[in-house]
């Protein structure tokens, strides 16, 4: 292979896919020899922290996946080791995966791209992240909200202008400058939740004394797993219990569209203070600039300080403000706010922002784009690739040796999942 196509993000990227697909099987028969086939039924109950959760069990995209490679790289099996195994090497671990197990125990018969892509996998956390930017059918620009780190990630099928802004809980690992996603839970979480996350976060750096670590993630993992499972419950089962915001107005979301007359700084710089509470050097942490470093696009949130209904709340999202180049849009949930924000950008911009339309969504379709918003988000070679190899013979036959003990109930779901 000629050396420039081998050091190629696309060559790369289907290596660490590769790498990530071989290892799996392997992962699984050392799992059961080690443990026996009850590892697994204990990794799924450990999987959804708690039972009523597990209810979301056939509506979560890519379950079988997503599931076997958390149940390999994060579940923790400390509680099946047996005494005379708790030498200080494993003791100083928090938790102890059967990737590091068997990164202990093989080392050295392990290929060296795989036995990166483990050492790399497992010093990675999930965490919650922010599409900030697409670059169509080809990558993610992805801001991790806990630790204020930017990724971009080749990524193909979910590479589409409607995920922007968009919250994805997932894991990033990088191997040879090439940032991919593993184990991503394939429902994007809709952008109205950022404030919440903004919130979580705060309640972990006091726990932290000091900004988040990914080591310190990595311990949360659980508390992690827990917020996305209760906001994918709430998103996909519970119906709205009123139709109104919190101000009482009628539930309406409506997208403003400007056409500015000055540069994105400049609109910036007076709409800014919409954001109450937020100072500069946060507003701006997502902003994407040109090669002089003039600010070329950023998307903020309108805030308000309280709230009517909720007095325990900091504040209220009023709707969200994107500045891009000499376009803007702003999105809220009422007529009524709309009225009100283009009021106080008529004051704060006059004649340089010039109101174009505006476009108003039904509840109806609203919400058929939320259940829509669960589609898998893996790109059509990912897809394939996962389907193939769970096809494998030794995938099938690994299954069956484990259904004979503990495993008949989640093989008769993955047989449901898969359509097999």
């Amino acid at each position: 292979m000629p050396k420039d196509e081998s050091a190629s993000p696309e060559f790369i990227w289907r290596k660490i896919r590769q790498a990530e697909a071989d290892l799996l099987i392997p992962l699984m028969e050392y799992a059961e020899k080690r443990f026996g086939s009850e590892i697994i039924q204990y990794a799924w109950d450990m999987f959804w922290v708690e039972e009523e959760f597990e209810q979301h069990a056939e509506a979560l995209p890519d379950l079988n996946i997503i599931f076997s490679l958390w149940a390999v790289f994060n579940c923790d099996v400390m509680e099946f080791l047996d005494e005379t195994e708790w030498d200080p090497k494993i003791l100083d671990l928090l938790e102890v995966s059967i990737a590091r197990l068997y990164l202990e125990e093989h080392a050295e018969n392990i290929d060296p791209f795989q036995l990166r892509y483990i050492q790399e996998i497992i010093s990675r956390p999930y965490s919650f992240f922010q599409v900030i930017d697409v670059s169509a059918g080809k990558t993610l620009t992805l801001r991790d909200l806990f630790l204020n780190q930017s990724h971009v990630v080749i990524e193909k099928q979910a590479s589409r202008p409607e995920i922007k802004g968009e919250i994805l809980f997932t894991r990033v690992v990088s191997l040879d400058s090439v940032s991919v996603m593993t184990g991503c839970m394939a429902f994007p979480i809709p952008s109205l939740y950022h404030a919440s996350f903004i919130d979580f976060r705060k309640e972990l750096m006091e726990i932290e004394d000091g900004p988040l670590t990914p080591e310190f993630l990595m311990d949360y993992e659980f508390e992690l797993r827990e917020r996305f499972f209760e906001i994918f419950g709430h998103v996909k089962n519970r119906p709205l219990p009123e139709l109104q915001n919190t101000d009482g107005d009628p539930l309406t979301p409506v997208k403003l569209k400007y056409h500015l007359n000055c540069s994105p700084s400049e609109a910036f710089d007076c709409l800014k203070s919409l954001s109450e509470g937020i100072d500069d050097a946060e507003l701006l942490m997502d902003a994407v600039r040109d090669q002089a470093g003039a600010l070329k696009m950023i998307h903020f949130s309108w805030l308000k300080k309280g709230n009517k209904k909720n007095t325990g709340w900091e504040n209220t999202v009023m709707g969200t403000i994107e500045i891009n180049e000499n376009r803007m849009n702003v999105e809220v949930n009422s007529v009524n706010r709309a009225e009100t924000i283009k009021k106080e950008i008529k004051k704060r911009l006059g004649k340089r922002a010039v109101y174009q339309t505006s476009v108003i969504t039904s509840i109806p379709k609203m919400m058929e784009k939320l259940r829509e918003s669960g589609a898998a988000i893996l790109s059509p070679e990912e897809q394939t690739a996962q389907n193939e190899l769970m096809q494998l013979p030794e995938v099938k036959t690994k299954i069956a040796e484990m259904a004979k003990n503990h495993w008949d109930s989640w093989v008769a779901f993955l047989s449901r999942l898969l359509g097999t």
